[in-house]
């Protein structure tokens, strides 16, 4: 009996250390809900709240993100999320139905990505989301780091595109206008 139950622990640690293997060899974009939010979210901590709480978080992704950039000191662009956070920057980032989105960070940053985000189950068709950022991750535009609603304008990203319109689509909105929030998760 006290070797069956040895075998159980052992088999139980194995099973953990395999789902942890294998979060560890991707990292997911998922978007908090399907609710459309103006730009002022109240800041970093808020949006990362959301992203921790949201019932579309993979069990596996032990830490999220809002993936957003901020226009702040030190800087909090989403170029910045791996040395500021410690997402992994070598590993696949896929949507929610695993599909690739890009196959590392300098990827998912070239300009282009692999699959629409509607495709991979990120957002619907042709939605829109806030990003802040110029289509290197760098900051665009913050809508006041997400605090500010009126006088004040937020980068926004396409999810029916593969092109740079993707996380920039060109336009600068206002922040009254609605928007949805993504999350990073590894």
């Amino acid at each position: 009996m006290k070797l069956f139950k040895k075998m159980l622990i052992i088999g139980g640690i194995l099973a953990a250390l395999a789902t942890y293997a294998y979060a560890q060899t991707k990292v997911v974009l998922f978007r908090v809900d399907d609710e459309f939010y103006t730009g002022d979210f109240g800041g970093r901590a808020a949006i990362d709240k959301m992203c921790r709480n949201s019932a579309n978080r993979p069990s596996w992704a032990k830490k999220v993100r809002g993936f957003i950039s901020l226009n702040v000191t030190p800087a909090d662009a989403i170029i910045d999320m791996p040395d500021n956070y410690g997402i992994p920057t070598t590993v696949r980032i896929v949507g929610p139905n695993g599909a690739t989105i890009a196959n590392n960070w300098d990827d998912l940053l070239d300009g282009n990505i692999a699959t629409r985000l509607d495709e991979a189950d990120v957002l619907a068709y042709a939605k829109k989301w806030w990003s802040g950022s110029k289509p290197n991750g760098t900051m665009r535009a913050t809508c006041g780091e997400w605090t500010m609603t009126n006088g004040a304008s937020g980068a926004q990203g396409d999810s029916s595109v593969t092109s740079v319109a993707w996380i920039e689509d060109g336009r600068i909105p206002s922040c009254a206008e609605t928007g949805q929030l993504l999350c990073i998760g590894w």
